[in-house]
């Protein structure tokens, strides 16, 4: 299994197809993005996605943020028949839950995108890490493996 993480900056314009096949030609089965920006939220696929699916949450009203896990046919259905689900937590956190047959642990993936440290306000950062930590929380820690996936906007500092 293939995945990867992206900040694709916008998908809006239908540039979604230039993703589906930059994942068809690397072969990457799960594709963890950010900066989706689009309004719609679900399950997303269509005629022209080639069997691609977009769990998609959506981004804000002023059409920032938005996370998506981009997931190739073959993947979609054993994702499904498996059992697995998922869940828009803000525009900017998504929770997915992976069952995988040859392990015993239960799989939690969480999409995310962070505030930045310079551009966002303490209230964003407290209200993002606060989300986090609630929706890790509520994952019992038995034999779960919990694996964040996405851009947390973390640099460098000098003073």
């Amino acid at each position: 299994m293939n995945v990867a993480y992206l900040n694709v900056r916008t998908l809006l314009g239908g540039k979604e197809h230039i993703l589906i096949q930059d994942l068809i030609t690397y072969k990457i089965d799960i594709a963890f993005i950010s900066e989706v920006r689009w309004q719609e939220q679900g399950d997303i696929t269509r005629d022209d996605y080639q069997g691609y699916h977009f769990l998609n949450s959506k981004g804000t009203s002023k059409g920032l943020y938005g996370v998506s896990m981009v997931v190739s046919p073959n993947m979609y259905k054993i994702w499904k028949e498996g059992g697995g689900y998922w869940e828009p937590i803000s525009p900017r956190l998504l929770k997915i839950h992976f069952p995988f047959k040859y392990s015993k642990k239960i799989h939690f993936f969480f999409g995310v995108y962070a505030p930045t440290q310079s551009n966002s306000t303490d209230e964003e950062k407290d209200l993002f890490y606060d989300n986090l930590g609630t929706v890790c929380d509520k994952v019992s820690s038995g034999d779960v493996l919990v694996i964040l996936v996405g851009d947390f906007n973390v640099g460098a500092f000098s003073e």
